[in-house]
């Protein structure tokens, strides 16, 4: 179990080293902008996410530390926890986690790999509208065990665009977001199979007249697809390194993998959606 717990020592007293620092692995925007940076000292993990807060975290504690950098409210910290820093965390502590959104269904649970602002999360609220049950929006964790893969259920809360939640109040009824769970568990008892794999590609078509196709990758095709989406706080250390290879390739040859590409048009979502459920049906 990760909890997390807010430090008062001065971040000042930290001594962390700049973005620039070539010890430091960067993430950065669409834009270009430095959205958090991390790095480890050969000990401790440290995570800097600029203007909010930096968060450490040790292999030998379940424990994530935080130091504010300015006054905060909670749900800030805690939002910016459950969708970075843990499955960050997790990453770095040994467990692979897909930056995708994710249902359950009688097959098992199904992610939605992809970069943000493509359509993750509106995917996973429609299928959810459709009866199955929503298993996560931006991280899915996942582990092999001698007979399968499994998913991990992580606590989260959905997070959906603008023009996503207009067309689901007009159009789909959308019956509410499901809050995150409260109690920062790290990983949650319940595990089950992980059933499939899309990773979303939205067609260069323009209007509502783009082609919806979900094809099966072979696994050579689905690793880089998925290594794509990967959570991964530093590639420095090869032992990691190493074993992060052998699982994705555990998952492309176990786990079915598929490239879905459909139009920018949301008008076209019920037969996306419709798309998914007949390439599950023929598992």
């Amino acid at each position: 179990m990760l909890t997390l717990s807010l430090q008062e020592v001065p971040v000042t007293a930290l001594s962390l080293p700049e973005w620039t620092d070539p010890r430091v692995q960067v993430w950065q925007t669409s834009g270009g902008a430095v959205s958090a940076y991390g790095y480890s000292d050969g000990r401790t993990h440290w995570l800097y996410l600029p203007d909010l807060a930096v968060f450490s975290f040790q292999p030998d504690s379940r424990e994530v530390k935080t130091f504010a950098l300015r006054p905060y409210q909670d749900n800030i910290i805690h939002d910016v926890y459950y969708r970075t820093v843990l499955p960050l965390a997790l990453q770095a502590l040994g467990t692979e986690v897909l930056h995708a959104s994710a249902v359950r269904t009688q097959q098992g649970v199904v992610a939605f790999c992809a970069a943000s602002g493509t359509g993750k999360s509106t995917l996973a609220c429609a299928l959810n509208i459709r009866g199955y049950a929503s298993w996560a929006d931006d991280a899915v964790a996942f582990a092999l065990t001698s007979e399968q893969v499994v998913g991990f259920l992580l606590p989260f809360s959905v997070h959906l665009r603008p023009e996503s939640e207009t067309f689901f109040d007009r159009n789909l009824h959308w019956r509410g977001r499901q809050e995150p769970v409260d109690n920062h568990s790290a990983l949650r008892p319940e595990s089950v199979r992980l059933a499939a794999v899309f990773v979303l590609q939205r067609s260069a078509a323009k209007g509502e007249q783009g082609k919806i196709e979900a094809q099966r990758l072979t696994p050579a095709l689905a690793l880089p697809a998925t290594l794509a989406h990967a959570y991964c706080f530093s590639l420095d250390d090869q032992e990691r390194k190493r074993r992060m290879l052998q699982s994705y390739f555990a998952l492309v040859s176990q786990v079915p993998v598929f490239e879905l590409r459909f139009p920018s048009c949301l008008e076209q979502l019920p037969q996306v959606v419709r798309c998914i459920e007949e390439t599950l049906q023929n598992l």
